[in-house]
């Protein structure tokens, strides 16, 4: 999880070349989220319970997020913060008060 980094942490910022179209990345690089049906998780999506309760339930059993792991990775200087925010826009966040990307200091 995201409470094991240190705050002090340095982030890149991509430079760009002819090879990478001045982007400073080539190629892709997947973030991931990955919901184990378990004792929890399943009887909430047979109930059809709405996306932020499974994703709650999902997290309070141990998931990581995409931003999570999209932090991981911009952490890593796999990958910059501007990158991952792009790529989850449309994440459901369910805990505003959990670390997340947004809240890396910079």
């Amino acid at each position: 999880p995201l409470e094991n980094f240190t705050p002090y942490v340095t982030l890149y910022r991509p430079k760009g070349c002819d090879k990478c179209a001045q982007t400073g990345f080539m190629g892709r690089r997947g973030i991931y989220e990955l919901m184990m049906m378990d004792d929890v998780i399943g009887p909430l999506i047979l109930k059809n319970s709405d996306a932020q309760a499974v994703k709650r339930a999902a997290i309070d059993q141990g998931m990581d997020s995409l931003r999570d792991d999209g932090a991981r990775k911009v952490l890593a200087g796999l990958t910059s913060v501007e990158e991952v925010l792009v790529a989850t826009q449309e994440d459901i966040e369910v805990e505003p008060e959990r670390p997340s990307i947004r809240n890396v200091r910079v």
